[in-house]
């Protein structure tokens, strides 16, 4: 991989993954992280095959890497916020939500506001904070709803009820 641009490497990278190679993908990950520890992509994509795996907390530790190098890509943060309501962290997930929702409104990514909003109500819910959860669901379009690890697909109007 040694004369491989880096363009070159993350696709090769992505084949990988996409045909579920996922020691070879990791590999060229470290590999890639070795040689460029500042550039975000290499976090990203190893984090990517980890969630794949189901390797959830290994994969937060790279996301992790990614806010410690002030990524500036909105994804990163809802990935956080995706993964700590999956390990059952609320305090994490609401925290990165913010973070998230501040990278996203400025950068009119809708998918990434709606989405953390979500994440953010449920967490919010499994902490008994019932009336703040029901204040961030009135962010959310009507029709909103997603899959939570654990719990299935649940709608805006499921977790309303939820909370009332």
């Amino acid at each position: 991989m040694t004369h491989l641009s880096v363009e070159e490497r993350i696709k090769k990278i992505q084949t990988l993954t996409a045909k579920g190679i996922y020691k070879d993908g990791i590999k060229l990950c470290n590999e890639f992280i070795e040689k460029y520890p500042d550039t975000w992509i290499g976090y990203r994509e190893k984090a990517d095959i980890l969630c794949l795996q189901g390797k959830y907390q290994e994969a937060m530790n790279e996301r992790l890497k990614l806010a410690e190098l002030n990524s500036e890509e909105p994804s990163d943060y809802y990935d956080l916020t995706r993964l700590s309501l999956t390990l059952g962290d609320n305090q994490s997930c609401i925290k990165w939500a913010d973070i998230c929702l501040s990278w996203s409104k400025m950068h009119e990514h809708t998918y990434y506001c709606q989405a953390s909003n979500f994440y953010k109500a449920v967490s919010l819910k499994n902490l008994g904070f019932f009336a703040d959860a029901l204040k961030v669901c009135e962010c959310l379009d009507d029709e909103y709803g997603t899959f939570i690890n654990g719990e299935g697909f649940i709608a805006k109007e499921d977790l309303i009820k939820i909370c009332q």
